[in-house]
């Protein structure tokens, strides 16, 4: 574990170079692996085995329900045909539920991991796990009024706009409008917001004043912000592509030699989970240190200065002459 100083990794002091904080983001995800990969892999293991039990389920349903509508189409629905569609239409719901609470924990449990080595912490698998579960609504919070600030009026107008189209084209211009609208106002407006999850989880504040935070912190460093995002998720991904073809090509050959199906589907499986988990890990590592080099440059712009305006000295006296003594007899 790297030395701690005052509570506080000094392996986390973010570099002021784009080129230098990109290699510390590299450095940093290689030397603490197991919060930023292992574990995040073994919980994305685990929640798909829940999701790939709903949606094998519902999709059971869903065909048992339409071989007996089928069956029962002169007479009506079935008995069974109902419940059964119905049983599906649930659990497709239930699937899909627990694919977006698996990427909202992935993004919590790997904030949260950079967040406590920072402070000079190794987090452990259940540590994190309890953390992404226990603050799930935190994170659904933030990203609730970050769609608001966003997309929110934007998509509303296309939404409103297309229900209208129904009845008159002539609000078919307005879903052009509103699309394009939306898709600029979300690039303006996205990176203003990156460090709001950030700050939700490091400074432990409410949803709403973390947005509100992150937007004060990154004004007027769109050009930056933006920048900075672009050029670590090309290298990220070409990093990561190359690493993941040669994994591919070595985990292919253990898989036509496998004569067993369920373990030839992990091996393509593999891949996939490692690339997602090792570019989500990845790209939070370097947020969250361009996060950091923010909110130094924003204490620093805070920080009193000592005045240089000479303070008054206070007046000096002239020095009173001494009084000669009066004559006796002399006017």
């Amino acid at each position: 574990m790297e030395e701690v100083r005052q509570g506080v990794s000094p392996a986390f002091e973010p570099e002021i170079t784009l080129s230098g904080r990109v290699s510390q983001a590299f450095r940093l995800f290689l030397a603490h692996w197991k919060p930023f990969l292992l574990y995040p892999i073994v919980l994305t293991i685990l929640i798909g085995i829940v999701a790939f039990v709903f949606g094998a389920l519902s999709a059971g349903f869903l065909v048992l329900g339409g071989m007996m509508g089928m069956a029962q189409s002169l007479g009506g629905w079935s008995s069974v045909a109902g419940p059964s569609l119905l049983l599906a239409l649930v659990l497709f719901l239930l699937f899909m539920s627990v694919l977006f609470v698996a990427g909202a924990l992935l993004s919590l449990v790997i904030i949260y991991a950079v967040s406590a080595i920072h402070k000079g912490k190794e987090p452990e698998f259940g540590e994190m796990f309890s953390y992404g579960l226990s603050h799930l609504s935190k994170y659904l919070g933030v990203y609730w009024y970050v769609f608001k600030y966003t997309m929110g009026l934007p998509l509303l107008v296309v939404l409103v706009s297309m229900i209208l189209s129904l009845f008159k084209d002539f609000f078919s211009f307005g879903v052009a409008v509103g699309t394009v609208w939306l898709v600029v106002q979300a690039l303006v407006r996205g990176p203003r917001v990156f460090a709001a999850l950030y700050i939700a989880v490091d400074e432990d504040k409410k949803a709403l004043d973390a947005v509100n935070s992150s937007i004060e912190l990154t004004k007027g460093r769109w050009t930056q912000t933006a920048g900075n995002l672009f050029v670590f998720s090309l290298a990220a991904g070409i990093v990561l592509v190359i690493v993941v073809a040669v994994l591919e090509t070595i985990l292919s050959v253990f898989g036509k030699a496998s004569s067993f199906m369920l373990f030839r589907f992990i091996l393509q499986v593999i891949p996939n989970s490692l690339f997602q988990t090792a570019f989500t890990s990845l790209m939070v590592i370097f947020t969250y240190l361009l996060y950091k080099l923010y909110q130094k440059e924003q204490t620093k712009v805070e920080e009193p200065k000592p005045s240089s305006v000479p303070q008054p000295q206070p007046p000096q006296q002239s020095p009173v002459p001494p009084q000669v003594p009066a004559q006796p007899g002399v006017s």
